[in-house]
């Protein structure tokens, strides 16, 4: 039996990353708009330590909006991003694979977390409109940093962070269980790029996936 820690997009939902642009796309519908938002995903996103309030209250600074309007501006448009990705989410459903590999390793007795940089209150309903929140033992996002939550994680497990297994599809996520001192295994999608020369696991499938962590 395992702690078995999951980031959320690009791993639990592979296309989450695409829903994603398809829903600030439709937030920024203008081309004005889009560009400033373009530059500020370009400076807090992609793994630079911001999240959607940051790249959304930048955004707004960047189209001449003042502090005093941005903060509900940021508001409207976090809750509007957060409906657009979980209608897109609920629609396309949990994939098959997704689905076995976690009933799989809960069967096993494995301990499941999930990790994310996604606001954990949004990650929270999505879970539950996928129909997989009671597999979790906690689901955990910002505020908190992901090393952060595995220290949460460890502690509420009493467990050592050597015995405690990431899997994520970012550099990132490497350099998080890194600085934890945990367990870490990559997940190969569409997005990620990792290096057959990279020091790293590499899982290229879920299948593979549930292979390595049996």
């Amino acid at each position: 039996m395992s702690i078995i820690v999951f980031d959320f997009d690009g791993v639990i939902v592979p296309e989450s990353e695409e829903f994603k642009k398809r829903a600030w796309r439709a937030l920024f519908s203008n081309s004005v708009e889009y560009a400033a938002f373009e530059s500020a995903e370009a400076e807090l996103g992609r793994g630079r330590g911001g999240d959607r309030f940051s790249i959304l209250e930048r955004t707004f600074e960047l189209l001449g909006i003042g502090p005093d309007q941005r903060a509900a501006k940021v508001q409207q448009a976090a809750a509007r991003f957060d409906e657009l990705v979980q209608k897109m989410i609920a629609d396309a459903g949990l994939p098959v694979e997704v689905r076995h590999l976690l009933s799989e390793l809960a069967t096993r007795g494995n301990t499941l977390y999930l990790n994310s940089a996604t606001p954990a209150e949004a990650l929270k309903r999505t879970i539950e409109a996928l129909g997989i929140g009671n597999v979790f033992a906690a689901v955990l996002g910002r505020p908190n940093t992901k090393v952060e939550n595995f220290t949460l994680i460890a502690k509420r497990e009493s467990a050592a962070p050597e015995t405690v297994v990431f899997v994520g599809d970012s550099p990132s996520d490497a350099a998080a269980a890194n600085e934890f001192g945990c367990q870490f295994i990559a997940f190969l999608n569409e997005w990620s790029d990792w290096k057959p020369e990279e020091s790293v696991r590499v899982a290229r499938s879920h299948s593979e996936l549930l292979t390595m962590l049996s």
